[in-house]
């Protein structure tokens, strides 16, 4: 079982590209992938805030759906959404036309994937769960048991989605196996997996409705991923509400408190200045981000600012000969001789075999989704510290968008400067 963002699909059989910038060659080539950019239909998308709350509120409390698009994935997947507790005959119905008759899969939370007794797909029965490398998102297809009959009709299939939505969940209503896919998602949602799934029930638990979402996979007439002229055509034909998953992602870093601190301590260094080392914990995430903090803080002093994510092939043994050439070490140095500095480490959220950051390290840009819960979570440890303004410290990337609700403000923006790394 692949624990993949999205397992593997025809229509990426049909572009075997082998690394991102070949991809992104091949989605804007390939007639089965959006030509345009994505920035003119993006643009009327609320980004986060009370618009993005409310559009799915009322959108859901009128039984309408919502079209969800991952604008954090190179293929721009998008899906309709609603909460399984609202289904009708007619809204499924509705659904199936505008997506082409797509899969109707309907996104748990662990907890209550769990309760439904629900096995993988293709799962062994000899194996343990307690042995299972990974855990499985695609689970065995369910059908309601009763008030249904052949299980294919609009009314059986909504009477499916509605059990699984139901208040109490209970596995004795349900039969296995039957027409609507349910799929476990991870605990902390898009923050922890930036998906369509985890996404989906995230929508539905912002607009106070169960963990239980029903999504349908867009597709066009041909069979393909819907492109942004599908997208356009839908919201404003069919008035349907439409949101990304990097507005969500935005809007929860911005709204939920996701670290907090448990410790600090004097941290003598190697360079010319000790340091104050505080140390944070996640709420969704596995393991700690520590901050490293040089000088006083206050309110009207710039401080200058690296947010540093893990990178362990980088940081430890170096992309060059010389160790101290790499930015982690480039940013302690610079920080060290500044009047007040911060470092912040951001700790993965889980560990990585070794073979795929190998792989990773040949990538030059990470994912929107990935930024933005850095810079996020960057932002939390930075106003927990009681900075206010950011002389920050950047690779070529630009920060992100939005750091001014976090109430921050980016004085200046400087590079880091690397010294040629001498021959040993």
């Amino acid at each position: 079982m692949t624990d993949e963002k999205y397992p593997p699909s025809t229509a990426q059989a049909k572009h075997p590209a082998t690394t991102p910038n070949e991809m992104r060659s091949t989605l804007h080539t390939s007639s089965s992938q959006p030509t345009e950019t994505t920035g003119n239909l993006l643009e009327g998308i609320p980004e986060s805030g009370a618009d993005l709350t409310s559009i799915i509120q009322t959108s859901f409390k009128d039984q309408q759906p919502i079209l969800l698009i991952d604008d954090t994935d190179i293929f721009y997947r998008s899906a309709l959404v609603f909460p399984a507790e609202i289904a009708t005959p007619e809204l499924v119905n509705s659904c199936l036309k505008k997506t082409n008759g797509a899969t109707i899969q309907v996104a748990l939370s662990p907890k209550r994937a769990e309760i439904f007794q629900l096995e993988p797909m293709g799962f062994n029965r000899f194996e343990s769960r307690d042995t299972r490398t990974n855990t499985p998102r695609e689970l065995v297809s369910v059908e309601a048991r009763k008030n249904v009959s052949t299980g294919i009709s609009a009314h059986d299939r909504a009477e499916t989605i509605k059990v699984l939505g139901m208040n109490e969940p209970n596995p004795r209503g349900i039969v296995k196996p039957g027409h609507i896919f349910p799929i476990r998602t991870r605990e902390g949602g898009c923050l922890v997996r930036s998906a369509l799934a985890e996404a989906a029930l995230d929508m539905t638990l912002l607009s106070g409705f169960r963990d239980a979402a029903c999504f349908l996979e867009f597709f066009n007439e041909q069979g393909e991923y819907a492109t942004q002229k599908d997208w356009h055509s839908v919201v404003t034909s069919d008035g349907i509400g439409c949101v990304t998953i990097s507005g969500l992602i935005e809007h929860r870093l911005k709204h939920e408190q996701l670290i907090r601190r448990i410790n600090e301590v004097n941290l003598p260094t190697s360079y010319e200045n000790d340091m104050k080392a505080y140390l944070y914990r996640s709420e969704i995430h596995k393991g700690d981000h520590i901050a490293l903090v040089k000088g006083e803080i206050t309110q009207d002093v710039p401080v200058l600012t690296r947010v540093h994510p893990e990178d362990t092939f980088i940081d430890v043994f170096g992309a060059s000969s010389a160790r101290e050439n790499t930015p982690l070490h480039v940013a302690l140095q610079a920080i060290s001789q500044a009047e007040v500095g911060v470092l912040i480490y951001l700790r993965r959220p889980e560990q990585t075999p070794l073979a795929r950051s190998l792989k990773q390290e040949n990538r030059h840009k990470r994912p929107v989704g990935t930024r933005m819960k850095e810079y996020g979570l960057g932002a939390q440890i930075l106003r927990d510290l009681g900075v206010k303004k950011i002389d920050l410290l950047a690779s070529s990337e630009a920060p992100e968008a939005g750091l001014a609700s976090y109430g921050l403000t980016v004085i200046r923006q400087q590079p880091l400067v690397r010294t040629q790394a001498e021959e040993i």
